[in-house]
């Protein structure tokens, strides 16, 4: 596919920040409630094909409102792009997504959680893998982004994001042969992170974005970019299917409210702040479904 630009703004209003603030606090005091058991195991007829879900919060969130599973802190909703895939086809799912994954917490344990891989066997059929982002400085690049000062995040971050992409291929490659390993016959689908921001997005049809440089635009387009190509190209490697919904340049932070996939603030629909909204898993679950 054509990776489109990605961009983390370094200035939204101050609603957007209040969101964030409060997002950050609610994770860390598992206040996402709860209905099914950890792995977000859905009950489903013995002949139903074994979905697996791992990832990260770009795979695991949804709507705020919306029931969740598994621990408070992973943030799994159930209207996210697993669980959303699962209910058009009928699958069998194991969702293990969870905010804040790196590779490591695929293949290994993350506090008391087990490996993310533990829930994938030789009965496994489908896998969808949202990771990468957090190895390669999603965190890094939202902090200089939402930081109001006058940054320039290439200078202060621009050496740690390269060494963090130049690691990337690597720690991908082993994610995959463990599932190879666990699951040879399963069918994988590696998904992108969705633009928060279009190039034709700017502060004359954005107001959120007002005071992001020029400068810091364009590196924080290549740079999400770049773990978007680490991505499909650690994929198209591993034999595995990497899945964008078209026109996700459209579907932009600065889109009307009703036609956004990914938000910046999430107050106007109820989504996390900068990631997918309902709309956003939506897509993603239907461009998956296109290839089962």
């Amino acid at each position: 596919m054509t990776i489109p630009a990605r961009l983390f703004p370094r200035h939204v209003r101050h609603s957007t920040l209040a969101a964030l603030a409060t997002t950050a606090l609610a994770l860390s005091l598992g206040a996402c409630d709860t209905a099914k058991e950890e792995t977000g195991k859905d009950e489903q007829t013995s002949d139903a094909l074994h979905y697996v879900a791992l990832g990260d919060s770009y795979a695991s969130m949804g709507t705020r409102g919306a029931p969740h599973t598994g621990p408070g802190w992973c943030a799994r909703a159930s209207d996210n792009y697993p669980s959303q895939l699962q209910q058009m086809k009928g699958l069998a799912l194991d969702d293990v997504t969870c905010q804040g994954a790196l590779t490591d917490h695929v293949l290994g344990p993350r506090a008391d959680l087990p490996p993310q891989l533990d829930a994938v066997d030789t009965t496994t059929d489908i896998i969808t893998l949202s990771i990468g982002g957090n190895d390669a400085g999603f965190g890094v690049l939202t902090s200089c982004a939402m930081n109001t000062n006058d940054l320039n995040c290439a200078e202060l971050h621009g050496g740690e994001i390269d060494q963090a992409l130049a690691a990337l291929p690597a720690k991908l490659d082993d994610v995959y042969a463990g599932i190879h390993r666990k699951a040879p016959q399963a069918k994988i689908f590696a998904t992108a992170y969705m633009p928060l921001l279009a190039p034709t997005d700017n502060e004359s049809n954005c107001p959120a974005i007002e005071k992001v440089s020029d400068v810091d635009r364009l590196w924080l387009m290549q740079k999400i970019s770049q773990i978007n190509l680490e991505v499909e190209q650690a994929a198209h490697r591993a034999g595995a299917q990497f899945v964008v919904p078209p026109g996700t340049e459209l579907h932009t932070g600065c889109a009307p409210v009703a036609e956004r996939w990914v938000d910046l603030a999430g107050t106007e629909n109820g989504s996390y702040p900068m990631h997918p909204t309902h709309e956003g898993q939506l897509a993603m679950a239907h461009a998956i479904a296109e290839h089962l």
